[in-house]
């Protein structure tokens, strides 16, 4: 990129972080503020700038007080520069890798326009930001094994979010596991939750008031009704999901004591088991670990890929439940 296209980028730039009268901002934030945007710039050609720039658009300086504050003047006509910043280009493109399916498809129609605009900007920055090539040097890594996300029908998907957004009741053809036919429900939307691959709506059905999970590429056809959802009073989706609900068969929480070879366990020192954990090395070199833990499903699930790396000690119900589940996998080898 030629010199006269970087300076042009970051004084649009410049322009769009200056704050409009009675607010404003030194020429050291405006410094800090473009290099955190990925640009290489001193203070001294910021204020260089803002003296170029102050020449063609209406901007002031607050010279009563050091450091000297700039600001558009009051009652400026509103400048909309139709760029953006490389942090935000990065931001948009990412919302649009890991959270597109939590979006509503009506939101995604408005946003389209922006997720062209972010890969363009990355494109043409790719010479002067530092965070151009941000993309390419972040992952997310599954902690399981990873699998291929079933496959939902688009307009399903679409019904279940403008039913959500609407707060609407929604009707939808749903096949259970194991069953041959699907059932019809009429859901009462309260959220939708993403676990690795797969969606839940959460929803209340009928008239009753007991909280549902339905896995949505299950749904063989979801239609938005035109009555209101009923709402659940109390219900909060966010304590709904710490409760351990998606654990699977979430119901208490129970004190555990669990003995790991060093292998197995040692990743627990950096990431807890739970706020309350302890743990001691024991003189043969297993780590024991204390734990209060939600009594669930997904808890025995995790234990299990342990196999010989963990003993329950206690509760000895979990214990002896476990260990029959592994005798019967060693019969199968025999």
């Amino acid at each position: 990129m030629s010199l006269s296209l970087e300076t042009l980028h970051r004084q649009w730039q410049t322009l769009r972080l200056i704050p409009r009268h009675p607010q404003k901002i030194t020429g050291r934030n405006l410094t800090d503020r473009l290099c955190n945007a990925g640009f290489t710039v001193t203070k001294r050609t910021v204020e260089r700038d803002l003296q170029t720039l102050s020449t063609f658009f209406p901007l002031v300086v607050d010279s009563r007080s050091m450091p000297y504050g700039w600001s558009w003047s009051k009652g400026a006509a509103a400048l909309d520069v139709p760029a953006l910043s490389a942090t935000e280009a990065i931001s948009f493109l990412m919302l649009r890798e890991y959270l597109t399916p939590l979006i509503p498809g009506s939101l995604l129609d408005q946003l389209a326009p922006y997720f062209g605009m972010a890969e363009q900007c990355l494109i043409t920055q790719s010479q002067t930001s530092r965070l151009s090539g941000w993309l390419k040097k972040v992952a997310i890594v599954p902690v399981a094994q990873p699998l291929l996300p079933p496959v939902v029908a688009p307009d399903v998907l679409a019904a279940v979010q403008d039913a959500l957004l609407r707060s609407l009741q929604l009707r939808v053809r749903y096949l259970r596991r194991g069953d041959k036919a699907d059932t019809e429900y009429t859901a009462h939307p309260l959220g939708l939750v993403q676990r690795g691959g797969v969606l839940y709506l959460v929803a209340t059905l009928f008239d009753y008031d007991d909280v549902r999970l339905l896995v949505v590429h299950r749904m063989r056809q979801a239609e938005v009704l035109e009555d209101n959802a009923h709402h659940l009073k109390g219900f909060n989706l966010a304590t709904y999901v710490a409760e351990g609900n998606f654990g699977f068969c979430a119901t208490t929480q129970m004190r555990v004591v669990l003995r790991f070879s060093k292998e197995a366990g040692e990743h627990l020192l950096d990431t807890p088991l739970a706020s309350d954990q302890k743990i001691t090395e024991l003189r043969d070199g297993r780590l024991e670990v204390h734990a209060t833990v939600t009594d669930s499903l997904q808890f025995r699930w995790w234990l299990l890929g342990f196999a010989d790396g963990v003993e329950i000690i206690e509760p000895l119900e979990l214990r002896n439940e476990l260990a029959e589940r592994l005798r019967r996998a060693a019969d199968r080898y025999q």
